[in-house]
């Protein structure tokens, strides 16, 4: 089967969940025998009005997708505009319930023309794929249920597995984009309630200067992360909003224990053997959480992430009818 993975962000060239979703997913539908090509813009992006213009841009281009079997979009497709005989539209998070819970981000233009957007997804794509049931059941208010699939993302259990060695240090992780919507700011602040042998590594823009407790790596090469998640004892993503994050996933596969809010599919993945919910973001609550989790089993969590697979995922998206 010829398959086509649109996004308007080209994985190869930025960084970021979808983009390594995209690869991952990519790479499965390649080793399972499918033949896969990737379209994008191309460009590398920065910056959420560039991100937005590009998004427009690149979901009201027409296209000739007619030699493709099956057309997956990551981006939003405008189906009369393309010749395809499948579109299949992975809704990673929600524009239109950003909205809904936080009134006030219509106007920010990026979650506005997304919201736009969604809207033709639900009339014109055959089918429409969500990362978690949260999102499922939301959609379900805009589009016929028999239109609608969940599927949770996969996580590389070969690349991402436990190194074997022993922490001779108390590191908490970080991965994401560096700022309030990843609850950055909080985690900051929980430092201070740590014992001063916690050290704080984190991966992601923009980076800031080192101290001698938060040590800032900016974006590293996704081969060199399993490293980092090993070296952790903890592995912490206090969110404020969120879809199914990656990052949660192979901090499992490491067997790294995992703090994470109580928010979008994150618990629907974390489960008591492998982390804590929390549930209010206070510096205190986060920094108890982190050294109830940092007692956890490591092989339960490891085990844990097996359940999800590219390979899986791959094959429940190829045969989607």
């Amino acid at each position: 089967m010829k398959i086509a993975l649109l996004n308007h962000s080209d994985p190869f060239k930025n960084t970021g969940g979808v983009e390594n979703y995209l690869k991952n997913l990519g790479s499965a539908f390649e080793e399972i025998g499918h033949e896969v090509e990737y379209i994008s813009t191309g460009k590398k992006l920065s910056g959420h009005l560039k991100s937005t213009l590009n998004m427009i841009l690149f979901s009201i281009t027409p296209r000739d997708l007619s030699g493709f079997d099956l057309v997956i979009s990551n981006s939003h497709s405008f189906r009369p505009i393309l010749r395809t005989k499948k579109v299949v539209s992975i809704f990673h998070g929600s524009g239109l319930q950003r909205i809904f819970k936080h009134p006030s981000t219509m106007f920010f233009p990026f979650t506005f023309f997304d919201s736009i957007l969604e809207l033709f997804d639900f009339i014109f794509a055959d089918k429409i794929v969500c990362i978690n049931h949260g999102l499922l059941k939301f959609a379900s208010r805009f589009s016929k249920k028999e239109k609608l699939v969940l599927a949770y993302p996969g996580v590389d259990t070969g690349l991402f597995k436990p190194s074997g060695s022993k922490k001779s240090s108390k590191r908490v992780l970080f991965v994401g984009r560096v700022g309030k919507a990843k609850g950055f700011d909080i985690l900051l602040k929980t430092m201070d309630y740590l014992p001063e042998e916690y050290v704080l590594d984190v991966v992601g823009e923009p980076a800031g200067v080192s101290t001698d407790r938060v040590k800032y790596h900016g974006n590293i090469e996704h081969e060199k992360m399993p490293g980092f998640y090993n070296q952790a004892s903890v592995f912490c993503l206090p969110s404020r909003q969120e879809g199914t994050p990656l990052s949660i996933l192979e901090s499992m596969a490491c067997g790294t224990p995992v703090v994470a809010s109580n928010t979008g599919g994150i618990p629907e993945i974390l489960t008591e053997e492998c982390g804590v919910l929390i549930k209010e973001s206070r510096p205190d609550k986060l920094a108890q959480a982190i050294l109830q989790a940092e007692k956890l089993e490591r092989k339960k969590i490891r085990g844990h992430s097996l359940d999800y697979g590219w390979i899986k995922l791959a094959s429940q998206l190829g045969g989607l009818e």
